[in-house]
């Protein structure tokens, strides 16, 4: 099998089920799955994602939708997930989804029942009912279609269930299977073929007085909830009871119970009242700083609200004793200037003595130091150039009384840290301030962090037609999805390349997609006048701090060495065997580059990049590391891999015949398994297992290990010891080039 319905939708990855993170994507998939093998239109999945409230590039999205789902699916020549006007077809094969499996075992058990052999029909009714994990399409969000196929799949189920109690009956098993009768009776009390094989199986575990007392509940039920007596067949056995053992029959009645209503107590006391700072007389000048707002700005709602309601003190945290302090945190390109200045103007009628606005140049080599502001500020608020402080804490006391009682907003953009930050603060609650930054500041107190992401599908499929248009983007529906998926949400990679096409009027989406095909090439085309997305990475780069440890990593050099490796994830025991230190040290420059907003941390000791930062961080280790650095790195990884690998393998099978391999050296030590439970989370049958790697041409930049091995190599011993998604040790791809310098690596290890 390799999708599931029978419960929320999933799809199978390697050995493994994973969910569909957006349910968008599910609403998507679900259709083409409750219709495989049939043309699904376009117009039909809008319905599906949208109802009757599409946006105006629904088309479009559906595109991207489709392209996010063949990545997840692997099916990189749209063999599977097949387009075919007016829409898209999934293409599979007899039983690979749960609900097909399902259907043909419910059908032989049905025939083998039939047939006169319980016990086949029940234990393949049984196989049936264990494929259920959950309410059908669980996860998908609710519309006619999947509404539709929900009841028909859980009417089945329920048929399912019922035949195979039927056919344990008929096998003797009366006592094992009331409970379960009595489980479906709670969901389904109107179902009379419940009822009576609850009283066949009450009878046959010698509980006749129970099974009695079964028939007067189930008339109580069907006359209260339909006014009528029970059927035919539920009345004939009850007579036969009756027959059996007349003196024996006991009153049905039973007092029901009753709930009593509670009551929700009013909150006590009088609500509290906020105090309003009296009015200030404003300044002859009003400084009005703020830069103009983006006429393009996209998306990000519910920040922008956020951030409204923090700087205005509307959000249901607001302390009115306190200076509002909003930090908008986020990495380069993410567009933080752009939604602080936007919300800014959306708020600067709450501030009429003014706003002041400063780029601090944190993230260049330079920034401004904070005794210059407070003397520029200072000015700007009406004092004489004479009367301002030399010293930079008589600067900010000084700032702080001219602001006491005025309402103004302070967007302090590009900061450095909170060292920066703090001297530029306001003393009064009167004031607000708006800090952008790439750290998150953790010592910055008071502050409502705003912490940005990438753009989801929507918004960034809607920045990049309001620069290019709606004609153009619905033209290409899937040019425009495969280049939106290139720029992986980064809105200043959107910017540039909606940029380009705008002012290239010959040029077709497909012309752009196809230019970011070559990885090695992206960021080189992500460039449009001063705006580049590698310069935006560059300032972050030559910006990042010294080692803490004297003997430990830079994070500079550990994001360079990070550029080596190619697998999905990193955990800091393999970032160790890369850097070759030791795994706190290690661990220490990885989160130095979180901090930095250059590689990401979703889960402990789990790191990844973000897709056009790790073909960045290619670009410096090729760059900057010799060639001999770069191979030796790779081989102590990859000869960590292996050692961790091997005792995995240990662990599995003890008594294995084991490859000697050389002695660990001054290699990082390899992680260790004390009991065979421990090699791979949650497994305890399965050995380890070998994919074969899929065709494909090695890319012009990646880098080999010594032998020659790419290091796309995936060996991934342990998902949770390595930071790898694969659950079980899976080496993939070894290239066809590679195959030799495979066996040379095996023998270096």
């Amino acid at each position: 099998m390799r999708f599931r319905l029978l419960g929320p939708v999933e799809v199978r990855a390697g050995e493994d089920w994973q969910g569909i993170g957006a349910p968008k994507w599910r609403s998507v998939l679900a259709a083409l799955l409750i219709n495989a093998g049939q043309i699904v239109p376009v117009d039909v999945l809008i319905n599906e994602v949208w109802g009757d409230t599409p946006p105006a590039k629904a088309g479009n999205l559906i595109s991207i939708y489709v392209l996010r789902l063949r990545r997840l699916l692997g099916d990189t020549d749209s063999s599977l997930l097949m387009t075919r006007a007016p829409g898209y077809l999934l293409r599979l094969a007899p039983g690979d989804i749960d609900a097909q499996v399902f259907e043909t075992l419910l059908r032989e058990g049905g025939r083998a029942y039939a047939d006169g052999d319980p016990e086949r029909a029940a234990a393949q009714l049984a196989e049936a009912l264990a494929l259920w994990h959950g309410s059908p399409l669980a996860d998908v969000p609710a519309t006619t279609l999947v509404e539709t196929e929900a009841e028909r799949l859980a009417e089945l189920r329920l048929d399912a269930a019922e035949l195979r109690i039927k056919a344990e009956l008929a096998c003797g098993s009366h006592a094992q299977v009331i409970p379960e009768v009595r489980r479906l009776l709670a969901d389904h009390p109107l179902r009379e073929g419940l009822w009576l094989m609850l009283m066949q199986a009450l009878d046959g575990a010698g509980r006749h007085a129970e099974a009695l007392d079964a028939y007067g509940q189930a008339r109580s039920v069907i006359a209260e909830e339909l006014g009528v007596d029970p059927g035919a067949e539920l009345r004939q056995f009850y007579a036969h009871l009756l027959a059996e053992d007349e003196e024996r029959a006991s009153d049905t009645g039973g007092a029901p119970g009753s709930i009593s209503a509670g009551t929700v107590a009013p909150s006590s006391g009088p609500p509290r009242s906020v105090p309003v700072p009296a009015e200030a007389v404003r300044p002859r000048s009003v400084p009005a700083q703020l830069p103009a707002d983006v006429a393009d700005f996209t998306g990000r709602n519910d920040q922008v609200k956020h951030l409204c309601d923090v700087l205005t003190n509307a959000g249901p945290d607001a302390d009115p004793g306190a200076v509002r302090i909003a930090l908008v945190a986020g990495s380069g390109g993410l567009g933080k200037t752009s939604l602080a200045v936007h919300g800014a103007h959306r708020v600067r009628g709450s501030f009429p003595d003014g706003q002041l606005y400063v780029d601090l140049l944190g993230a260049t080599p330079q920034p401004l130091p904070a005794a210059d502001v407070l003397a520029r500020f200072l000015r700007d608020l009406g004092l004489d150039g004479r009367d301002i402080p030399a010293d930079e804490d008589e600067r900010a006391a000084r700032y702080r009384t001219v602001l006491a009682g005025r309402r103004m907003l302070v967007v302090l953009d590009n900061a450095r840290d909170a060292a920066q930050v703090r001297p530029l603060l306001p003393g009064t609650a009167s004031c607000a301030v708006l800090v952008t930054t790439r750290s998150r500041m953790p010592d910055l107190a008071s502050t409502r962090l705003v912490d940005l992401d990438v753009l989801d599908d929507d918004e960034a499929l809607t920045l990049f037609t309001r620069i290019v248009g709606d004609e153009r983007a619905a033209a290409e529906p899937e040019a425009t999805a495969e280049l939106l998926l290139a720029c992986a949400g980064l809105p200043l990679a959107i910017r540039i390349c909606a940029a380009r096409l705008a002012t290239r009027s010959g040029w077709t989406i497909r012309t752009m997609a196809n230019r970011l095909r070559d990885e090695h090439r992206r960021l080189d085309e992500l460039r449009a006048g001063d705006l580049a997305v590698r310069a935006s990475f560059q300032v972050s780069f030559a910006s990042l701090p010294a080692s803490a440890q004297p003997d430990g990593i830079a994070p500079a050099d550990a994001f360079r060495m990070l550029g080596l490796w190619h697998g999905p994830s990193i955990s800091s025991a393999a970032a160790a065997a890369l850097f070759g230190t030791t795994e706190d040290l290690a661990g220490d420059a990885l989160e130095a580059l979180v901090d930095a907003r250059l590689l990401e941390s979703r889960s402990p000791d789990r790191y990844k990049f973000h897709d056009l930062l790790r073909v960045y961080s290619s670009e410096r280790a090729v760059a900057d590391l010799s060639a001999q650095a770069r191979d030796v790195a790779i081989g102590r990884l990859l000869r960590w891999y292996m050692r961790t690998a091997d005792a995995a393998a240990t662990a599995h099978v003890p008594h294995r015949v084991n490859i000697p391999l050389d002695p660990v050296g001054g290699d990082p030590p390899p992680l260790s398994f004390a009991t065979a439970e421990e090699r791979w989370p949650g497994t305890t049958t399965r050995a380890p297992t070998w994919s074969p790697p899929p065709a494909r041409r090695p890319s012009r930049a990646s880098t080999t290990s010594p032998g020659g091995c790419p290091l796309r190599c995936t060996l991934s011993s342990t998902a949770a010891a390595t930071g790898q998604t694969a659950s079980r040790p899976v080496v993939s791809p070894w290239t066809a080039r590679g195959a030799r310098g495979a066996v040379r690596a095996r023998r270096g290890f």
